[in-house]
């Protein structure tokens, strides 16, 4: 039987938003001789009305790009769809002397958080809205957009290891040309070679399937194709 925590543990879901850029923000800061000049934005991310993080602000710009502590992991319940859950994300511009200017805001549900379309995961452009409840007064700069990714961490892992999985795909035919190439040459025993591959690779099973695939797609002499093809059927 499942225990409490365990099942508690099934029900929740880890989402990472992904603050990669704005565009068309407002400019909140004057120039020394009055006229326009930029912002100084930098966001803050909120779930459920609890502050999760901030990115670094980004001085005089107001089509910032984030790199760097734009990551902000949030684990999403089964229930917090009923509750009416969402992810706050504010957009601000850095004030050394006072609280700041606000720049607007995004509001994503749970529900979006728990299945994400392909757009939202590959990065959607949300226009940046006004927050109810705050003064006009204190509003009049909201505009622009703000670009976000939204990434179920499942999705995280399997991407690094499609990644990963290329680049020991690439590895294995880097081995498989040197296979050939001392076939050709026959400066040791076919037999020896294919040992040795099976225990570099730690997987026989490779070295007697997937290795003859790719011998037909590399152009090769047909002579050293036929001493592989012969010394694994012996």
């Amino acid at each position: 039987h499942l225990t409490s925590s365990a099942l508690e543990s099934m029900s929740k879901r880890k989402v990472k938003v992904i603050v990669e850029a704005a565009v068309g923000l407002s400019k909140a800061d004057k120039t020394m001789f009055g006229g326009e000049g930029a912002s100084d934005p930098f966001v803050i991310v909120s779930w459920d009305d609890d502050v999760v993080g901030r990115t670094p602000t980004i001085q005089e710009d107001c089509n910032p790009k984030w790199e760097t502590g734009n990551e902000f992991l949030i684990e999403v319940d089964d229930e917090d769809d009923g509750l009416l859950k969402q992810v706050e994300l504010e957009v601000w511009d850095e004030d050394m002397t006072s609280k700041g200017d606000f720049l607007g805001q995004v509001l994503i549900p749970a529900k979006v958080l728990k299945n994400p379309s392909d757009i939202e995961m590959a990065g959607k452009e949300y226009q940046l809205e006004t927050k109810e409840g705050m003064k006009k007064s204190s509003q009049k700069l909201v505009g622009g957009t703000v670009i976000l990714k939204i990434l179920p961490l499942d999705a995280v892992k399997k991407a690094g290891a499609e990644e990963e999985k290329k680049e020991v795909g690439a590895s294995d035919e880097i081995s498989l040309e040197d296979l050939l190439s001392q076939a050709a040459s026959d400066e040791v025993s076919l037999e020896d070679i294919l040992d040795s591959a099976a225990d570099d690779m730690d997987d026989k099973d490779y070295v007697n399937t997937e290795l003859l695939k790719e011998v037909d797609e590399i152009e090769k002499v047909e002579e050293p194709k036929k001493k592989l093809s012969a010394a694994l059927m012996s």
